[in-house]
């Protein structure tokens, strides 16, 4: 029997948004930066598509078309993997993707039991999906030491950022008090919202300012050169969110800031100021607003525990693992 030897994987891959930040944390912008790997970006639902790929990849499969082309990948004997970092089965309904999500469940499900592997962002996505396929393992979300290099930040301005987009509704609400409460505390300092509209909360707050969303590497262009000096999290606690990973915390950290958070798992890391109640994220926000000293302490604390464990060099390891098991 002849063995052939191969120098290069080809992975055939395919994504819902693949210009979005999703995939650039969890698919094209990762698996690109893969040494003797081929990415062939899929367009095609047929097996002549798929005929001369190594490996499937499929980032968020939510639609009967990805079930049939895994079912396809199948027939060809070809490895399967997709990939999941948020739990869209359970979204809460204020969500404005809920209704997308809630007619498609079957087909998500389907997805993940027909994959041969699947990688998640959290050890609670890793619990909750794991009914549905035993071979699931965790690739934590990573900073992007290939395109920038992760440095202290040494200016900082007094501005309390928040960024997300109309999915965190709910999540803004938790605070939405304790929030304008302490924005009239502090005159001084700046309430910066960018992403989703969050008029409910910004016009509400004398000294708010709004930040339209932007592309994934303007995006990071602004944390790269327009440091602040908190990153704040609100999150209402529920299935959802326990699963969510912790990239806000990550950006946060590239910007500068120290960071407050809802006290939910992947959010309980050095330096993170973590609060439990809508009266504890007040008590903390004022303080770390209040004390430059503790905003650098906590800072310092999650820079050095992100560049030690978090850059995206080492998590691709990880990746590799995963090729060289499907191979």
């Amino acid at each position: 029997m002849i063995k052939w030897k191969i120098t290069m994987i080809k992975i055939g891959i395919t994504e819902v948004k693949p210009e979005n930040a999703c995939s650039y944390y969890r698919s094209f912008g990762t698996l690109g930066k893969l040494k003797n790997v081929s990415l062939v970006p899929l367009k095609e639902i047929n097996w002549l598509s798929l005929n001369s790929i190594d490996i499937l990849f499929i980032g968020r499969p939510d639609h009967n078309n990805y079930v049939e082309l895994l079912r396809i990948a199948k027939d060809l004997n070809i490895p399967t993997w997709i990939d999941w970092d948020d739990n869209v089965l359970v979204l809460p309904e204020y969500n404005p993707a809920y209704a997308h999500f809630n007619s498609r469940k079957q087909e998500v499900i389907d997805c993940i039991k027909l994959a041969d592997i699947v990688t998640v962002s959290t050890e609670d996505l890793k619990s909750q999906l794991s009914q549905y396929n035993e071979n699931i393992y965790i690739i934590e979300n990573a900073f992007n030491n290939y395109n920038y290099d992760f440095i202290k930040q040494e200016s900082q301005v007094n501005e309390v950022f928040w960024r997300g987009s109309n999915t965190h509704r709910g999540d803004l609400m938790t605070v939405h008090d304790e929030m304008v409460s302490v924005s009239n505390k502090f005159n001084d300092w700046i309430f910066l919202f960018v992403g989703g509209d969050a008029w409910y909360v910004a016009d509400k707050i004398k000294n708010s300012a709004k930040g339209a969303s932007v592309d994934i590497l303007s995006y990071n262009k602004f944390l790269k050169y327009y440091p602040h000096s908190i990153m704040q999290v609100p999150l209402e606690d529920n299935s959802f969110n326990r699963s969510k990973s912790n990239i806000a915390w990550i950006e946060g950290t590239f910007n500068g800031c120290s960071t407050i958070a809802q006290g939910l798992p992947e959010f309980c890391k050095p330096g993170v100021v973590t609060y439990d109640t809508p009266d504890k994220y007040q008590y903390y926000l004022e303080k770390l607003m209040g004390s430059k000293e503790y905003r650098l302490k906590q800072y310092n604390e999650s820079f050095e525990y992100i560049k030690e464990n978090l850059m995206l060099t080492e998590m691709n390891k990880k990746r590799i693992k995963i090729i060289e098991r499907l191979i």
